[in-house]
């Protein structure tokens, strides 16, 4: 927390800090960091502190993580899966709950699992594993 409102990184070799532009925390993944704000995906470069936004979409980014050469993100109720520059929806909630007001609410990736969470209101939650083409390995839990 550098002065109560902003991020700032401290190197332990040369004690020197400095403050970031960007005031996110977000995932690290190969010497960047990502952060999700609004409609678009952005990375910082933790050798030069360059961001630079990579996706943009027109509906809001509810969530992201990482498979293998992938970024994985959701936007209301498709999946996508990025890679060079390259989005491609690999699933719709639409395939499976008739009531459009289901969304991917959450992504995680572990273990070269994926998993997404599918919620409408506060007490309708579904959770599946999928694989990288959207095809679904197991239903979870579903309430």
């Amino acid at each position: 927390m550098y002065q109560i409102h902003g991020l700032a990184y401290f190197d332990i070799k040369t004690a020197n800090s400095r403050e970031l532009k960007e005031n996110h925390l977000g995932y690290i993944n190969n010497n960047y960091m990502y952060y999700s704000e609004g409609k678009s995906l952005y990375r910082v470069n933790l050798s030069d502190f360059e961001c630079e936004s990579i996706i943009n979409i027109g509906n809001y980014l509810m969530s992201f993580d990482f498979y293998e050469k992938y970024i994985l993100y959701s936007s209301g109720d498709f999946l996508y899966k990025y890679s060079d520059n390259e989005n491609t929806p690999i699933f719709s909630v639409q395939d499976y709950f008739e009531d459009e007001s289901y969304r991917i609410r959450e992504i995680r990736c572990q273990d070269n699992r994926i998993f997404i969470k599918i919620g409408s209101g506060a007490f309708c939650q579904c959770i599946m594993e999928i694989d990288i083409d959207g095809n679904v390995i197991e239903l979870i839990h579903e309430d």
